[in-house]
């Protein structure tokens, strides 16, 4: 894959996860804030549909979410599941 196609392809996966904003944050520095615990969970799942797994395990990724950002999560989870024709499994407590 071509460099421009990588930066594509992160770019897309980022919007999807609707992390456009936190683009040019880092993710944890002990000096400053950095993300919150909802981007950080996304950003780990990014990272994972990244590497196009046929199959993805997902262990909880809505442990310590609000219902809110839970629904989102999952929300698009589901949609670049259905998108990518990819088997995503999650277990959620």
């Amino acid at each position: 894959m071509s460099r421009s196609k990588k930066k594509e392809k992160i770019e897309s996966t980022v919007r999807k996860m609707g992390l456009q904003d936190s683009m040019n944050t880092r993710i944890r520095v002990w000096t400053s804030k950095g993300l919150n615990g909802r981007q950080k969970r996304r950003v780990s799942i990014c990272i994972e549909i990244l590497s196009r797994p046929k199959l993805l395990f997902l262990d909880e990724p809505t442990s310590r979410l609000d219902n809110a950002a839970s629904y989102h999560v999952m929300n698009r989870i589901i949609k670049l599941a259905k998108q990518d024709r990819r088997t995503m499994i999650a277990s959620i407590q």
